[in-house]
């Protein structure tokens, strides 16, 4: 089959939906289909320009100049939590990527089997919205929500502005043969809220963008417990102060914390923080820890990503609980492959130490690979 797939931020963004389509694509070529990419041209300068996620061998159109507002707007992923850009947002129901619509007249889907399409950014599926009007040919058209719109964490306003968003949110389900959620929690809610688009509706992980299996390495010592946080922890969606708290100066642990913030953790001798690092850097740091961890959000129905690319490796997961814990828990523990703490200083201590003194061995979660996840999507047409 021949699938074009639509994601308007370029996948050389250094981002986690730029992950979650890799491994998407990944999976549908392994399957035996034909994928071409359609998007922006990346900004080689952007500060989160890393041509090393991209390692995927794909056909690609990619728009050129008329798109550089746009990338610059995708390099500065930040920008998307400060108060400036909701102040802005507040009047506009799409951000400067919209500029892709402009581009329906270089791509022909005529030679499409399907039409995927892929948010973030949500204009992804209004580009292909505009794609079939100008085309005329009624292909197959799946369309894959990393954040739903109307509910999207990153985006507040006033009443009258998220009735706008939810009615376009509305209007876009309306239009496809199929929607897929990355999160079970997600999908209920958006069934509830949607009820005439629910039958099209669908739940499937984010894949694992690759198996990793740790190796053994002579001589290395193992008298200090290394930890590794890899995220974004904006202090409005998730909380990393107990996990910062927990760690600070405790005996036999070390932990790397990497990711944008608009709150400062002062290292101290067992903890080391950086901001955003490009993805190799992120692979060495995850490689070397002897446990991974993730932190949920405090609120919403959204899962992070990094728990499905976790989940390809051999190492324990710490997985602390916030939020919804209930609804969390009931679609994550049936896979007996993560270590459960609420967000709680005492907690995490508590569970660190029961971690370190188990024996418990660690596999892949062989229902997040690449292959079983896309071919899943392809079975909802």
């Amino acid at each position: 089959m021949n699938i074009l797939y639509i994601t308007s931020r370029a996948i050389e963004i250094n981002a986690s939906s730029s992950i979650r389509n890799i491994a998407t694509i990944k999976g549908l070529v392994e399957n035996g289909h034909n994928v071409t990419l359609c998007s922006m041209r990346p900004d080689n300068n952007g500060k989160y320009y890393d041509n090393k996620i991209a390692d995927v061998n794909i056909k690609r159109i990619y728009f050129e100049s008329a798109m550089k507002t746009a990338i610059k707007t995708a390099n500065r992923f930040n920008i998307f939590h400060t108060k400036l850009y909701r102040m802005i947002r507040g009047k506009r129901i799409y951000d400067s990527s919209k500029q892709i619509i402009n581009h329906v007249d270089e791509v022909d889907i005529s030679e499409y089997d399907l039409v995927i399409s892929s948010s973030d950014p949500k204009t992804s599926h209004l580009f292909a919205e505009k794609l079939f009007e100008k085309n005329g040919k009624r292909t197959a058209w799946i369309q894959i929500w990393g954040d739903p719109f109307a509910s999207d964490m990153t985006i507040s306003g006033s009443k009258n502005y998220m009735k706008k968003i939810e009615k376009e949110e509305h209007r876009l389900l309306s239009k496809c043969d199929s929607v897929i959620y990355v999160s079970s929690a997600t999908l209920d809610a958006q069934k509830n809220k949607y009820p005439d688009a629910s039958k099209k509706m669908h739940y499937l992980p984010i894949p694992y963008l690759k198996k990793v299996i740790s190796v053994q390495r002579e001589n290395e010592s193992t008298n200090v417990v290394k930890l590794a946080y890899c995220g974004d922890y904006l202090s409005h969606i998730r909380n990393i102060v107990p996990l910062y708290d927990a760690v600070s100066n405790l005996q036999g642990y070390s932990m790397r914390i990497c990711g944008d913030s608009d709150i400062t953790l002062n290292p101290v001798e067992n903890i080391q923080v950086s901001g955003r690092v490009p993805y190799q850097e992120v692979s060495r740091i995850e490689d070397s820890a002897d446990i991974l961890v993730l932190i949920c959000n405090l609120f919403g129905t959204q899962i992070p990503g990094k728990i499905y690319q976790y989940s390809g490796t051999d190492k324990p997961i710490l997985f602390i609980l916030d939020g919804n814990q209930k609804v969390i828990m009931q679609q994550f523990e049936k896979y007996g492959r993560f270590d459960f703490c609420s967000n709680d200083s005492n907690e995490i201590r508590k569970k660190l130490v029961e971690i370190t003194k188990s024996k418990k061995k660690h596999t892949p979660v062989e229902e997040f690979s690449p292959k079983i996840v896309a071919s899943g999507i392809l079975k909802t047409i």
